[in-house]
């Protein structure tokens, strides 16, 4: 391969490798008519991130246990087996409930 072809390539991966920097975005009690709300949304990579407190069905005692366990995001959960969030949750039912319901925030 000629060397300017391969300086070419090498440019166009650096290139790729750059990241856009994570914005974010605030909705305060002003736009949302909710007294005190503040909803803090960071779009990384294209997608929004959505804390697992959000899914349908998951409330604060379920939500710690699946960010003790690693899950952070609608996202980590849309994407995590049934097996992995049954281990977590006590029930098979419950994890492809909450699943299903992460999978319908992000979409």
């Amino acid at each position: 391969m000629p060397k300017g072809k391969k300086k070419v390539q090498e440019q166009e991966v650096e290139e790729e490798r750059e990241e856009e920097p994570d914005e974010e975005v605030e909705d305060t009690e002003e736009e949302s008519g909710e007294k005190g709300a503040v909803v803090t949304a960071t779009v990384s990579g294209g997608y929004p991130v959505i804390d697992v407190e959000e899914i349908e069905g998951v409330g604060r005692v379920t939500a710690q246990k699946l960010r003790e366990a690693g899950y952070n995001t609608a996202r980590d959960v849309a994407f995590a087996s049934v097996k992995e969030l049954a281990e977590i949750l006590g029930s098979e039912d419950r994890a492809k409930q909450i699943i299903a319901a992460a999978q319908k925030l992000i979409a």
